[in-house]
């Protein structure tokens, strides 16, 4: 086959196997009569070699950044509507059950895979994928399942149709969330070897050969990736300074992953062959019997950065311990390795070892000079096996057998002694400085300033068991409150928590407690997490979100749309909004941006992507959520972006019995030399504003439909007003300012302060430096007087109170420094 610049994802033909059930049956399997109203969705005809020649043009066309894709995702809205129900009997208990059956057709297809874009499974429910005849079949997915992301994709059956099949307890029915989306059609597959040559070449080595001996741990790493349903690459699972057992996985960042179809990745393990086939034979070179039956689906997004080729994600699903999956070590060090070891999966075919017995070297990408740019390990040629397309994102181990970089791309096959770049640990380590840029961030999360580790088993099968760490999330909270959290839920099953860790994602102090409370200063949307550890010394980490909102600020108000909102990829905003009792027709509405925003919604807390009570989502971002007879309260939205977007509009509305609706704030603000003229813009629907209510930001309040205020000093300072309509009711806004006081040559003093008892004041003032005939002279904010410029002046006032006076002296050119009087 060709090889180019960079191995991208290839279909391989080796792939498409069999995967066995591991639990009950579906239903309609052992009770035939349920399978008789099965629906038939055809889906559209597709012309497989259009396709290959389509994908051959674009490959021509963008050498090196070309998607090889080995399925076609056909958009599709398929939700359960005919349901059948079963009495079924288990344990000498008797339940019903509701069944739904479709039957996917998809002409000409070699394989089947299918994307959930809504997925929450209640408890004793299933969702079933298998051939009609029952000969493959993947293992049934639960409540285990649900993700916050509140999506599913699956990996592939062989052949044009399969089943899906739901088997739910009737009581749980109205819980159910499902939505199939994407049918991904496979045209590349187990014949097209005359067409693309796509299996691995027979000069590799199967990591069961007795080359692999070695490296039994490492091979435990290694893992083939699809992203979407069409695509895929290699990579693999790594350790971190905590050994908490988090689900890290290191693939290179042309894979093409990122916030917005994470969830879309599904990772399969142990994808090997059963027997070593001998390196240069047919046989290697051949089919492999190796089985796709062990897999996690879904992923969050963690960090990405170009220069080095990384992507870092963390599977959402735990490791399952009959997988034996190993978190390989790593080595962040400013270094080169003096021998070599890929374990890959070319092509995607089965899973594959590969040594370079001499010394790398630190390159640019493609480069062979030293050290370049030093953003690249090049392995100079291959000694024993090599690497190919598919191979991409695969670990590069150092002769520790710590992973040192990832596959970005190279012209290495079989017959060649071309070299290969795997972009480095080192440079990723810092990457672009950022959480969402660098590895350190998350192979460190305690900052322990490790810079290489060794690796551990993903789930420990000695003596002791990891502890279970439970938040309770998602939290929310108003800055400046108490926000109380709860550990609740956790615990350790083969003993006791000793200790537990709270880092409530703002940059404070963290806390110990077991349940502790914390006040947000900024809104904003907070990644909190927690550590518990057990007392055999192991801990895991668990993490959720608190959303801290600024009262006003992040507040919906009836049929006030809330305008130019805009967010990238996989970021949320989130709004409240008070609904009155006896209100109807609630409605939450965007429209009018670019890219896509998904709107959610839920009454008394956050929504998150898999708990919510509405969620609305189309290509675009005008969405509705609709509740006709909502229950009184605090609703909760979130936007999320599916795709950046800007300009969007968030509209939520409602209409309610009641004889007064409440005003609507809003205020002008203009400045000259410090002095702000503040003027109300305030509306009330069904009446008249009674009262404003001023709050200059800087202790001093105000009153009056439009007023003038004077600050003593440059600044921020955020301004409030409240209004008050004729039936009582109010409503608050805020917005914040920089003002600028000009400061001039002036140098102005007290002389002397006097106050008597009766409270009368007199204070002298005195400068120099002003120009003009006249100065104005301001107590604490105010202008009290208006005199020549010769340079004195007494102040006279009466107070009972105060012990002191701020002062300053201006001209037409600005003002002096504040200065103090006190008496």
């Amino acid at each position: 086959m060709d090889i180019k610049n960079i191995k991208y994802y290839i279909g391989a033909a080796g792939i498409f196997l069999s995967l066995g059930a591991q639990a009950a049956p579906p239903l309609s399997l052992s009770q035939p009569e349920l399978a008789k109203n099965t629906e038939i969705k055809e889906m559209p005809a597709q012309d497989n070699m259009k396709l290959r020649q389509r994908d051959e043009v674009e490959r021509a066309l963008n050498t090196d950044s070309y998607l090889l894709k080995f399925a076609e995702p056909i958009q599709v809205a398929i939700t359960p509507d005919k349901w059948q129900s079963q009495l079924v009997t288990q344990d000498g208990k008797s339940s019903e059950m509701s069944i739904w059956r479709t039957k996917i057709v998809s002409s000409d297809a070699l394989s089947l895979n299918f994307g959930f874009s809504e997925f929450f499974m209640p408890e004793g429910g299933s969702l079933h994928i298998y051939t009609p005849d029952g000969s493959q079949k993947i293992r049934p997915f639960t409540a285990k399942d649900n993700d916050d992301h509140g999506q599913l994709w699956t990996p592939m059956l062989r052949g044009d149709s399969a089943v899906i099949e739901v088997n739910i307890p009737t009581k749980q029915l109205k819980q159910l969330k499902l939505k199939l989306s994407a049918v991904n059609h496979g045209y590349l597959g187990a014949n097209i070897k005359d067409i693309y040559d796509t299996l691995s070449g027979s000069c590799n080595v199967d990591v069961v050969c007795g080359a692999g001996d070695e490296w039994r741990d490492q091979i435990r790493s290694a893992a083939a990736i699809s992203l979407g349903g069409s695509g895929f690459c290699s990579g693999g699972a790594l350790n971190n300074t905590a050994n908490d057992g988090r689900g890290f996985f290191l693939t290179a960042f042309h894979c093409g992953i990122n916030a917005g179809n994470a969830a879309s990745l599904v990772t399969y393990w142990n994808f090997e062959s059963s027997y070593c086939r001998d390196p240069g034979s047919g046989d290697s070179g051949g089919p492999g019997d190796g089985t796709l039956d062990q897999f996690n689906t879904g992923a969050i997004f963690r960090a990405g950065y170009s220069p080095s080729d990384m992507t870092l994600v963390e599977l959402d699903d735990p490791f399952d311990p009959g997988h034996n999956v190993f978190l390989a070590g790593w080595n962040a060090a400013d270094e080169t390795s003096t021998s070599a070891v890929a374990i890959h999966h070319p092509s995607v075919d089965e899973k594959r070892i590969s040594f370079e017995n001499d010394a790398t070297t630190i390159t640019s990408y493609g480069s062979n000079p030293t050290p370049g740019d030093g953003t690249h390990i090049r392995v100079i040629d291959w000694d024993l096996g090599t690497t190919e397309g598919g191979s991409s994102g695969s670990h590069l181990f150092d002769q520790n057998k710590r992973v040192i970089g990832q596959l970005h791309g190279g012209g290495a096959a079989c017959g060649n002694d071309l070299s290969d770049w795997y972009g480095r640990i080192h440079t990723s380590w810092d990457g672009g400085g950022t959480a969402s840029t660098r590895l350190s961030t998350w192979l460190d999360p305690e900052n322990t300033g490790q810079i290489a580790i060794d690796g551990m088993n993903a789930t420990d099968p000695g003596d002791n068991q990891l502890p279970v760490a439970n938040m309770n999330g998602p939290y929310l909270g108003f800055v400046d409150t108490t926000v109380d959290f709860s550990s609740a839920g956790s615990e350790d099953p083969d003993g006791t928590i000793v200790s537990f860790l709270w880092d409530f994602g703002d940059g404070s102090d963290t806390s110990e407690l077991e349940n502790p409370s914390h006040v947000y200063t900024a809104r904003g949307n907070f990644e909190v997490s927690l550590k518990v550890t057990d007392d055999e010394g192991a801990s895991r980490t668990a993490y959720t979100q608190a959303a801290i909102f600024d009262q006003g600020e992040d507040e919906l108000v009836n049929e006030v749309p809330r305008t130019d909102l805009a967010a990238g990829t996989g970021e949320a905003i989130y709004f409240y909004m008070q609904v009155p009792a006896g209100a109807t027709d609630l409605e939450f509405i965007t429209e009018g941006s670019n890219g896509d925003a998904d709107l959610y919604a839920k009454q008394g807390t956050l929504p998150t992507l898999s708990d919510y009570d509405c969620r609305s989502y189309s290509s675009s971002s005008n969405e509705t959520c609709s509740f006709p007879t909502p229950t009184s309260g605090v609703w909760y939205v979130m936007v999320n972006a599916y795709s950046t977007y800007d300009g969007l509009t968030l509209t939520g509305s409602y209409s309610a019995d009641q004889t007064n609706l409440p005003p609507v704030a809003s205020f002008d603000a203009s400045f000259t030399d410090g002095e702000g003229t503040f003027t109300s813009t305030s509306t009330d629907a069904d009446g008249s504003i009674v009262t404003w209510a001023w709050d200059f930001g800087d202790g001093s309040t105000g009153s009056g439909e439009s007023t003038t205020h004077n600050y003593n000093s440059s600044g921020n300072y955020t301004v409030s007003l409240t209004v008050t309509d004729d039936d009582g009711a109010q409503h608050a806004v805020s917005q914040s300012y920089d003002v600028t006081i000009p400061v001039s040559d002036i140098e102005a003093s007290v002389i002397r302060a006097l106050k008597s008892r009766r409270g009368s004041v007199m204070v002298d003032l005195r400068w120099d430096g002003a120009i003009g005939n006249t100065v104005s002279i301001y107590r604490d904010g105010e202008m009290v007087a208006e005199t020549s410029n010769d340079g004195r002046f007494r102040d006279r006032f009466r107070t009972t109170t105060a012990d002191s006076a701020e002062y300053k002296i201006c001209d037409s050119s600005g003002c002096s420094n504040t200065f103090t009087a006190s008496f």
